[in-house]
């Protein structure tokens, strides 16, 4: 059986596999044709934890 764990480093990695590198800023990965696509479309910079902690 070969161990091919070295091999996951030499592909590049999809938008799924870099927003979970990048949790702050993983929804302006996807761009597409100069126009931001995700949750931070709309330009705020809230994780979901602090939308949940503002509510007040």
């Amino acid at each position: 059986m070969d161990n091919n764990k070295n091999r996951i480093k030499d592909r590049p990695k999809s938008n799924a596999e870099m927003r979970k590198m990048y949790a702050e800023a993983g929804s302006e990965i996807a761009i597409e044709h100069g126009e931001k696509r995700g949750s931070n479309v709309s330009g705020k910079k809230f994780t979901k934890r602090s939308k949940l902690s503002h509510n007040k």
